[in-house]
C-alpha cells in the first residue's frame, strides 16, 4: 500500500508482529506490521535463529553475524549450533564453540589437519611457545603448532 508492504493475519493489519513471513519464495522480515527493507541481523522465528539482510533471509551467508553483544556462527542463512571450529571473519581466524565465539577459550585448536593456538577466542599468530594437550607437548612458532 502506497509502496510498503504491510503484514495481514486474518484479513486484518497486524501492527503488533515482528517476525518473518514467507511470500512469493521468499521470506521476509516483519517489524511492528510493516516489511523493513533496511533490516540486516538475526531474526528468531519457529525454534530457529535466521540471519536476515536487508529484509529478507539471506540462505547463501555463511559467516559470523553479531548479536546482542555475541558473535554467532550462520552458516547458509541460520545459526550453526553445532558447529565447533574456526572460522575467518575480516582477516581474523575465531573460535567458535557450539555456534558463538568462545572469548573465555585458550589452547590448540586443530583446523584442516593443522593445530593454532588460539588465545581468548583468536588465534594468536605471534604466540612462540610449548603447549600440552591431552598429555602431548606442542611446539609453537607463529601460532601454529607441532608435536615436540
Amino acid at each position: 500500500y502506497y509502496g510498503t508492504w504491510y503484514y495481514v493475519q486474518n484479513g486484518a493489519l497486524n501492527w503488533n508482529y515482528t517476525g518473518l513471513c514467507y511470500y512469493s519464495g521468499t521470506w521476509y522480515y516483519i517489524q511492528k506490521g510493516a516489511l523493513n527493507c533496511k533490516y540486516s541481523g538475526l531474526c528468531y522465528y519457529n525454534g530457529t535463529w535466521y540471519y536476515v539482510q536487508k529484509g529478507a533471509i539471506n540462505w547463501k551467508y555463511s559467516n559470523l553475524v553479531l548479536y546482542n553483544g555475541t558473535w554467532y556462527y550462520v552458516q547458509n542463512g541460520a545459526i550453526n549450533w553445532k558447529y565447533t571450529n574456526l572460522v575467518l571473519y575480516n582477516g581474523t581466524w575465531y573460535y567458535v564453540q557450539n555456534g558463538a565465539i568462545n572469548w573465555n577459550y585458550t589452547g590448540l585448536v586443530l583446523y584442516n589437519g593443522t593445530w593454532y593456538y588460539v588465545q581468548n577466542g583468536a588465534i594468536n599468530w605471534n604466540y612462540n611457545g610449548t603447549v600440552e594437550k591431552n598429555g602431548v607437548t606442542y611446539l609453537v612458532v607463529g601460532g601454529v603448532a607441532i608435536v615436540k
